[in-house]
């Protein structure tokens, strides 16, 4: 009987108030007090922004470049990823 009035009450206390993230990190960034206002913080987040842009831009190419080594792998050619314009033919 315990047990069910317990979690009746978490039920209630639960549904009547509801945990948001987002929130909380707009009430800690407002107030001048807390460390995430600082310029520090933001230094880092745009860091962090400009990172995670490289990231998204160059795992496209790198997967791009792995892909086409390992088909040429299976096809039994050597991939260098260089061009070479001014081959000779062996004769």
């Amino acid at each position: 009987m315990l047990s069910t009035t317990r979690y009746a009450r978490c039920a209630s206390a639960a549904a009547g108030k509801k945990f948001s993230f987002s929130e909380k990190m707009q009430r800690l960034q407002a107030d001048p007090e807390h460390a995430l206002s600082g310029p520090e913080y933001a230094f880092m987040r745009d860091r962090l922004a400009e990172y995670r842009k490289l990231q998204q831009t160059y795992a496209v190419k790198q997967t791009e470049v792995e892909r086409a080594r390992k088909a040429a792998n299976m096809c039994g050619l050597e991939f260098t990823g260089k061009g070479s314009p001014s081959r000779t033919p062996s004769s």
